[in-house]
């Protein structure tokens, strides 16, 4: 796949899940940055649970997902209207679905120079992709692994793209910020040594317990991955949650540049909440979304405090309750201005006079 996604004019995929599509379209994307990414046959059908308005915000959101992870087109079935007795999963059998993809068509078509403007922002958070852990075990327990850590990391607030094999061994860690290692089995040897060389300069990894116990061929690897004080390691269950806290405590470690991403009302990442922040033609723009389903109070981290969400037509200002599968594009306003307390107050702002010697008079005492 990596490949031919050098050689081909565009990328593309066949996904099924709108939930973990996400989680395609950015590999596709990784793999060949310049490239247009395609999803051949996007089901955006929602569970039978959701309903209604619903179902509406539920296709909404996951396209406008599916483009902040790299996704230009897609194709869907339309299928056949609804009948009495007949069973579709086309878009014609759900007009609420076929409303929430028609209006995320035009909003994207509307706003393509921003949401380009993201595709294009550097990621420096990088997952490992390992097709030599993919074909091992059918890719088991590695794929569900990735999907988690990509996932958790992704809420974060920062972009979050992959690293393969190949991209490794050519020096593409010298971009990253912060490596994610999932359970990675195998590894080709140039890899392995590559990532061993990023940690040893001082790299910061979040990393799964596993110690990558074969090469690409399947023979035993002696050596493991070096130890180091930036090294974090993801205990307990594999789960988006506990990546989620992995890039948190790498943040605290200093490893990432500040943005404006969500957070709660003590400063600690939301799970299940994704934040984009990206420049467009110098302007500041948040990309913000809620995956839970239910409604959940959203603060701002950094010194932007309103906006303008240009899909809603509406003013945001944080803190703010974000309800479920609403995406929000909000051009940020300026930060207000700090007033400087009297104390704090710069040296020059305090008037000087010039001092002359006091001399004594009279008994001379």
């Amino acid at each position: 796949r990596e490949a031919l996604a050098g050689v081909l004019d565009v990328n593309g995929c066949t996904t099924m899940d709108g939930a973990d599509a996400f989680v395609h379209h950015a590999l596709l994307r990784s793999l060949a940055p310049d490239k247009p990414v395609f999803n051949t046959a996007e089901r955006l059908i929602p569970p039978v649970s959701i309903q209604g308005a619903d179902a509406f915000a539920y296709v909404h959101a996951r396209l406008w997902e599916g483009a902040m992870a790299g996704l230009n087109g897609c194709l869907t079935p339309l299928g056949a209207p609804y009948a009495p007795g007949r069973e579709s999963d086309g878009l014609l059998s759900h007009p609420e679905c076929l409303d929430g993809f028609a209006t995320a068509c035009m909003d994207l078509n509307r706003l393509a120079p921003i949401v380009s403007a993201f595709q294009r922002a550097p990621a420096n958070v990088a997952v490992l992709w390992s097709n030599s852990s993919k074909i091992r075990d059918d890719g088991d327990p590695y794929l569900d692994s990735v999907k988690c850590a990509f996932t958790g990391c992704s809420w974060f607030g920062y972009g979050v793209r992959f690293v393969s094999e190949r991209q490794c061994e050519e020096g593409a860690l010298d971009a990253v910020d912060v490596f994610i290692i999932p359970k990675t089995i195998a590894l080709t040897d140039a890899a392995f040594a590559a990532i061993d060389a990023y940690i040893q300069a001082g790299g910061v990894t979040v990393r799964a317990g596993s110690f990558i116990p074969y090469n690409e061929r399947g023979a035993s690897r002696q050596g493991v991955l070096s130890s180091t004080t930036r090294a974090i390691l993801v205990r307990g269950a594999d789960s988006p949650l506990n990546y989620l806290h992995g890039m948190d405590a790498a943040y605290e470690m200093g490893a990432l540049e500040p943005v404006p991403r969500s957070v709660n009302a003590h400063g600690y990442p939301l799970e299940g909440v994704r934040s984009r922040f990206a420049l467009a033609d110098g302007a500041p723009f948040l990309y913000l979304v809620n995956l839970r389903s239910t409604p959940v109070t959203v603060y701002l981290d950094g010194p932007y405090c309103s906006g303008r969400d240009l899909i809603g037509a509406r003013w945001v200002g944080f803190p703010t309750v974000v309800e479920p599968n609403d995406p929000m594009l909000i051009r940020l306003d300026a930060p207000p201005e700090v007033e400087v307390a009297e104390e704090e107050a710069p040296e020059r702002a305090i008037p000087t006079v010039a001092l002359r010697p006091v001399g004594r008079t009279g008994s001379g005492r």
